[in-house]
C-alpha cells in the first residue's frame, strides 16, 4: 500500500497529462485557423499570379514574354544558378534553408533565406521584402502554394518576367534589351550566363558599374551549368571566351531590386 507521501506526489500527474492535451489542443486549433486564414487570404491572388506579373511588368515598363520567347541557354543558367533542383522540389528547398540558417546563425544576422526559385517569386510578387522569419514562413507557405497550382515552366516563366535585372529592367525581355539590344529569344550562352549572375546583387553585379564582378559572376553561372549537366565543360569555356557584345552604357545607381534576390 501507498503511503500517504507517495499519494500526494503521484496525484497531481492525470491534472498535469489533461492540461498538456488541452495545450495540444489549443495549438492544433490556433495552426489549424491560422492555416485557414492564410489560404483564404492568399489563394485567390495565387490563382491570379500570372496576371499580377503581367500587371507589374507593364507597371515597370517592361515586357511579358512566353517561355518559348526566352532563350533555352537563359532558362538553364537560371536555374543553375538560382536553385538547381527547381524542377525536383514542391517549392522550398529544406537542404538550402538548413545552410542558410547556420550562416545565419554563425553571422549572428539574417545574412542567407536559401530561397528556390518559386519562394523568390512569392516574395517578388505578394509579399514585402522584410526580412522577418514572419515573412520567411509566409513565403515558404506561398511556394507550396504556387508549386501546387502551376506546371514548373510557369513558375519559371512568371519568376523571369518578374525578377529585377538592374539599370531599370524589370523581366528578362528588358534585361536583354538593356544590356545586349536584343531580344530574350536570341540571348548567347555567355550572356545568359552573365544575366544570371546578375540576379544574386542587381547593384553589385551590374555590368556596366563593374564589368569584372558581372563576369566573375559570368564565370560562376558557368561553372554550375557544367556541375548540373545543364553544358559541358567544353561549351562553358567556349562561352567564357565568346565576346559578350554588351552595348555601350553609363553607370548610374540601379533603382528598384535588392542587392540579394534570395534573401
Amino acid at each position: 500500500m501507498l503511503s500517504e507521501a507517495e499519494s500526494s506526489r503521484q496525484a497531481p500527474r492525470p491534472r498535469r497529462r489533461r492540461w498538456a492535451l488541452w495545450a495540444a489542443a489549443g495549438i492544433l486549433l490556433a495552426g489549424t485557423w491560422t492555416g485557414l486564414v492564410f489560404w483564404q487570404t492568399y489563394a485567390p491572388q495565387v490563382n491570379q499570379l500570372e496576371s499580377i506579373v503581367q500587371h507589374q511588368v507593364l507597371v515597370n515598363g517592361g515586357s511579358y514574354v512566353p517561355l518559348e520567347r526566352i532563350a533555352p541557354e537563359m532558362r538553364a543558367a537560371v536555374v543553375a544558378a538560382e536553385d538547381r533542383t527547381f524542377y525536383r522540389n514542391w517549392g522550398v528547398s529544406w537542404t538550402g534553408i538548413g545552410r542558410a540558417l547556420i550562416v545565419d546563425i554563425v553571422s549572428l544576422e539574417y545574412a542567407e533565406g536559401g530561397s528556390t526559385i518559386t519562394q523568390q517569386l512569392a516574395r517578388e510578387t505578394l509579399l514585402t521584402r522584410e526580412k522577418t522569419l514572419r515573412r520567411k514562413l509566409k513565403e515558404i507557405a506561398l511556394a507550396v502554394m504556387i508549386t501546387r497550382t502551376y506546371p514548373k515552366d510557369k513558375i519559371l516563366e512568371m519568376y523571369l518576367n518578374a525578377v529585377y535585372f538592374g539599370h531599370g529592367a524589370y523581366g528578362v525581355e528588358a534585361a536583354a534589351e538593356t544590356y545586349f539590344a536584343k531580344p530574350a529569344a536570341a540571348l548567347t550562352l555567355a550572356q545568359s550566363a552573365l544575366l544570371a549572375g546578375v540576379l544574386q546583387g542587381p547593384s553589385l553585379y551590374d555590368p556596366f558599374c563593374n564589368l569584372d564582378g558581372a563576369r566573375a559572376r559570368e564565370r560562376y553561372v558557368l561553372e554550375q551549368m557544367v556541375e548540373t549537366g545543364a553544358i559541358t565543360p567544353e561549351q562553358g569555356d567556349a562561352a567564357w571566351n565568346a565576346p559578350l557584345y554588351l552595348i555601350p552604357g553609363s553607370c548610374f545607381p540601379s533603382a528598384g531590386g535588392a542587392q540579394r534576390s534570395r534573401a
